[in-house]
């Protein structure tokens, strides 16, 4: 993915001049449950979305209208998507995107293809619902987010600070949760724990154990939680020795997350675990 990213972004900058010079607008078709479509949407009108992963957009609308309709017509009970995105040569956007033709001989043919990178963000312009087709379609109309936009600045200054561009995966772990986004924190440090660099560093891998630990709990997945606690703390053990103050906050959570699940008897022998490691450090 990352490699793609970079060739997408140099092809972008010093090859396709022409993407970046067009006013375009592309579509994009998705089905959605009623329970994602109101997550992702809901109130959504002049906020921001940033995808997760390489979108590829149509720049024929009747195109991607046949493919909703035929998914919907196998899958009645989800619902119908149409990703608008209309692109503004004059916005100022560090995203990159660019036309496929042309790229591969695999896409000769897709002439009306342009792909997004991954973690592009878009403004939502608005949100309605459509009966002009046969069958009900959600338009979402979106614009490419500018960078000098200062509700957009406000969101993303965190992710430029030096701790973001370092362990870039667990920064936007965090962005996700702030958003609310529990599904896609959840994937982003799972993901981590691939990552054999992060398994080799114990104090790194306890970290990411905590991260999905708390995840977890805000999901309500309270053994899930647990589970990821007590390998937390088995990895710490590694490198501290039973008696260290810094046990304490792991202890306290696996407590918490026993007592939110009414066994008692786990919930107080885990607290009392974390405070005679606090009496000691209090003398």
């Amino acid at each position: 993915m990352k490699h793609i990213h970079i060739q997408l972004v140099n092809y972008h900058d010093n090859v396709d001049s022409q993407s970046r010079n067009m006013s375009l607008t592309v579509y994009r078709g998705k089905t959605m449950s009623t329970d994602e479509f109101n997550n992702l949407f809901n109130n959504s009108t002049g906020g921001f979305l940033c995808s997760s992963g390489f979108i590829v957009a149509n720049r024929d609308k009747n195109v991607t209208i046949d493919f909703l309709r035929h998914i919907i017509t196998s899958y009645s009970q989800r619902i119908a998507v149409l990703l608008e995105i209309h692109i503004d040569p004059t916005v100022h956007t560090a995203s990159s995107f660019t036309l496929l033709d042309g790229i591969d001989d695999e896409y000769q043919s897709k002439t009306d293809d342009i792909c997004f990178t991954f973690s592009t963000i878009f403004c939502i312009e608005s949100i309605k619902e459509s009966y002009t087709f046969s069958f009900s379609i959600w338009v979402v109309k979106l614009v490419l987010a500018d960078d000098s936009d200062p509700q957009l600045f406000r969101f993303t200054k965190p992710i430029r600070s030096s701790e973001a561009h370092s362990n870039p995966l667990a920064y936007f772990g965090k962005l996700s949760i702030d958003m609310d986004n529990l599904d896609q924190a959840e994937k982003l440090y799972l993901q981590l724990l691939l990552d054999k660099s992060a398994i080799s560093q114990p104090r790194r891998c306890a970290r990411i154990h905590c991260a999905i630990g708390h995840v977890f709990i805000l999901k309500n997945e309270l053994s899930k939680a647990i589970e990821h606690y007590q390998q937390a703390l088995e990895v710490s053990l590694i490198y501290l020795p039973s008696d260290h103050p810094d046990l304490i906050p792991i202890y306290s959570a696996i407590a918490d997350c026993y007592s939110t699940d009414s066994n008692r008897i786990l919930a107080r022998e885990n607290y009392e675990k974390g405070t005679q490691l606090v009496q000691p450090n209090i003398q």
